[in-house]
């Protein structure tokens, strides 16, 4: 096996790292890879989430890799060869429960497994075991979430029945059983990294539980990056403003952030690249499906504004962070657009003196 030496956990703070789902469009790309196309993906991509069995025989040239599994997921094409299917969660009326993603109204992809039945957390391991056999650097945990996300065929959430109790399952207890969960796999891999994709509202970081869920993950994944349409202006519980010190919280609790944001127009990448730069303390990293396939690496995911020359803060309406070689711009949701004196060069090459920023809007500015 090709040893590679993984890069430095601590980058300038001004320096894009990407973290690449290897889904079913990067085949092609990584199929047959010539030894200098391998090499681009090791200096390129600094984590790959990969799917075992079919990213194995690429970790002899990529073994940044984390394996992906779901904590609850029992897959409905094939049943697990039925050794899941007794963990699978039921409504009042015993009808099998789904995680709600995908669903057609008569059936989604994802059964619902309990999360706190011993069995199941047994099978689990021992799954992620021999995926990491196979070389992976950690395990890449989906819907690690506190949120009790159960679902009936149609998707409508719908509380399951709680197997130890034989009535409708609290989500305090679904909370508990998940970090207890989450905290066995912490225990089982010590060594390994582990990420969890898990919504960050849910509860506030002093909730006991969250903070236990936490410090079981080395990782942090925040989906939809400063898209989400549920984040708001002002200083709320879901605003921009709340959204950064929840990413600054994880940081003081040692943890690591990868921010997985949209990216399908050059007004969504140019948000997610500035909302990064606010919060990058030079261990993130930063992912996007649009804008980060090889061949199509979007400039701006190439920046590197060197050490930040210290943290945000309010200036003219907007958060600004000043580095090295640039400065970062964002707008908060319901702010007026306003023209503001900045010069440098703009991520596609333009030339500015002065740019204007809408609400919900980024921009990265590169010195001369």
């Amino acid at each position: 096996m090709l040893l590679v030496t993984p890069p430095a956990l601590a980058a300038p703070a001004g320096d894009v790292r990407l973290a690449k789902g290897a889904g079913s469009d990067m085949d092609a790309p990584m199929s047959g890879a010539s030894p200098a196309r391998r090499a681009w993906f090791r200096r390129t991509y600094t984590r790959m989430k990969g799917y075992a069995p079919w990213f194995d025989n690429r970790l002899d040239w990529y073994p940044r890799a984390w394996a992906y599994q779901d904590l609850y997921a029992v897959y409905t094409d094939r049943r697990e060869n039925g050794s899941h299917m007794s963990f699978v969660l039921r409504d009042g009326a015993g009808r099998r429960l789904y995680i709600p993603w995908g669903c057609d109204g008569t059936r989604c992809p994802q059964y619902a497994a309990d999360p706190g039945d011993p069995g199941f957390r047994r099978i689990w391991i021992a799954e992620a075991a021999r995926k990491l056999r196979a070389g992976y650097m950690g395990l890449y945990v989906d819907d690690a979430s506190l949120a009790m996300y159960t679902a009936d065929a149609s998707g409508r959430l719908t509380a399951p029945i709680d197997p130890r109790t034989g009535r409708a399952m609290r989500p305090e207890d679904w909370r508990r059983y998940v970090t207890e969960f989450l905290e066995d796999i912490r225990s089982a891999f010590p060594k390994a990294e582990i990420v969890h994709n898990a919504l960050w509202w849910v509860a506030p970081l002093s909730d006991p539980l969250h903070r236990r869920q936490v410090r079981a993950a080395d990782w942090l994944v925040i989906e939809h990056g400063f898209s989400d349409g549920g984040l708001r202006g002002g200083d709320g519980s879901t605003s921009f403003s709340a959204y950064m010190r929840h990413m600054d919280a994880l940081h003081r609790m040692g943890r690591r952030i990868v921010l997985d944001g949209e990216g399908a127009s050059p007004e969504a990448r140019e948000l997610l690249l500035a909302g990064y730069l606010m919060v990058n303390d030079g261990g993130d990293l930063l992912s996007s499906g649009e804008g980060s396939a090889p061949g199509a690496v979007w400039s701006g995911y190439r920046v590197d504004l060197g050490p930040a020359r210290g943290h945000r803060y309010r200036w003219r309406g907007v958060w600004r962070r000043d580095f090295a070689r640039g400065t970062a711009l964002l707008s908060d949701p319901g702010s007026p657009t306003r023209t503001l004196p900045l010069r440098g060069r703009r991520v596609n090459g333009a030339s500015v003196s002065s740019v204007t920023v809408a609400e919900r809007e980024g921009v990265t500015v590169l010195d001369r």
